[in-house]
């Protein structure tokens, strides 16, 4: 009798991270699992730990083979699982004990995609994403064309309304075999993801939304631009994405335009690279509760904090004494880590963090230290 879910792992030089990676597999509350890794053409040790693990635990297969990319690691992996659903976990990434209980419900339901939230982990923190979805069954979502594009843009968040990783779902073997067949031996190094789990939900009959995350995503050193942005023929292969899935959409005008909103929201990510920003800003700082000759850490280095940031020192509003973040090695060299707070005279810490569960965490931390509550925006 088949397991009822493979877990399907790409590995490409991730010995730091592998083990805590497979750790958090193996042990998982749900047993009757088959666990599949694929070594691209690792130069590093992973794939020997990767051989040590599969020595001690008979549910492991390790496949070996030249580097060949993520979309034919994973095809690799999906061709090598004999499980009836197949799900995904990048090497440097790590999920819950209980990952995949949630999940045993709609498999019995026969449920083909089984879509997950996805939460941040960086510096200890775990912080959930945004959820823009209800919790529910969704029926032939792409025959629903207004709807399906809002999940790969909508215009009223900037962004997506499904989360497009595709180590948030958990798909019938059946239906990614098919997927994995038609994108062929294709070589997209960006946006691999999007183009599989869009692809998928085209030819999904069924859909589960469920708002829990069991999934935890390293943030990694990225100094501003995004590591792939740096890549000199990331233009090339970020259109070879959109080229491949404007055709597979073709006659939609609702998804053509979300895929193309999209595709010009990935691009602008090349600015980054070049330090340089958009002039209209995507986060307010809180004006309201800062006087304008404060002096003020800012806690957060990422997107938010960055608008925080440019804001006060164009319009010179008040006095940024500290910039800190949790992992201030991601960034530049004027971003600091939290501990150099305590020996700052200041008088507000503003804390530029997007979600609401991680600005709690902070705050909470914060006091914990030993800062006023008050003193905390």
């Amino acid at each position: 009798m088949n397991k009822a879910i493979s877990v399907v792992i790409p590995v490409y030089n991730e010995e730091r991270y592998i083990r805590e990676c497979l750790d958090s597999v193996v042990n998982q509350s749900k047993k009757d699992i088959e666990i599949i890794i694929v070594d691209d053409g690792s130069t590093d040790n992973s794939g020997a730990i990767c051989d040590m693990y599969s020595a001690k635990d008979s549910r492991i297969t390790v496949v070996h083979q030249d580097n060949k990319g993520k979309i034919a690691a994973r095809r690799k992996g999906v061709m090598c699982s004999q499980a009836d659903y197949v799900t995904f976990v990048d090497a440097d990434d790590f999920i819950d004990s209980t990952s995949f209980i949630l999940a045993e419900e709609f498999i019995r339901a026969d449920i083909d995609v089984i879509c997950f939230n996805i939460s941040n982990y960086y510096d200890g923190i775990i912080a959930d994403r945004n959820i823009y979805l209800p919790e529910g069954r969704y029926d032939k979502i792409y025959e629903k064309t207004g709807q399906f594009a809002k999940w790969i843009y909508d215009e009223n968040i900037d962004g997506f309304q499904l989360q497009p990783s595709l180590c948030t779902k958990i798909v019938k073997r059946e239906l990614l075999n098919n997927i994995f067949n038609i994108v062929g031996d294709l070589s997209i190094n960006y946006a691999e993801d999007r183009l599989i789990t869009y692809m998928v939900l085209k030819n999904a009959n069924t859909v589960q939304i469920i708002s829990n995350s069991y999934y935890r995503a390293r943030h990694r050193k990225n100094h501003y631009a995004k590591e792939y942005t740096s890549d000199n023929l990331f233009l090339e292969k970020l259109f070879e994405y959109y080229e491949f899935l404007k055709g597979q959409f073709s006659g939609s005008p609702d998804i053509e335009r979300a895929l193309a909103l999209s595709y010009i929201q990935m691009v602008n990510d090349r600015k980054a690279f070049y330090n340089v920003w958009d002039k209209s800003y995507r986060y307010l700082f809180p004006y309201e509760k800062i006087d304008k000759e404060e002096r003020i850490i800012l806690y957060g280095a990422g997107k938010v904090g960055q608008d925080y940031y440019r804001q006060i020192t164009e319009l010179s509003y008040c006095k940024v004494v500290l910039w800190v973040d949790g992992n201030p090695d991601w960034y530049g060299t004027e971003i600091s880590p939290v501990e150099k707070i305590m020996s700052m005279d200041f008088d507000r810490i503003v804390i530029a963090i997007k979600s609401d569960a991680a600005r709690r965490d902070i705050k909470r931390k914060l006091i914990n230290i030993g800062i006023e509550e008050k003193k905390i925006i």
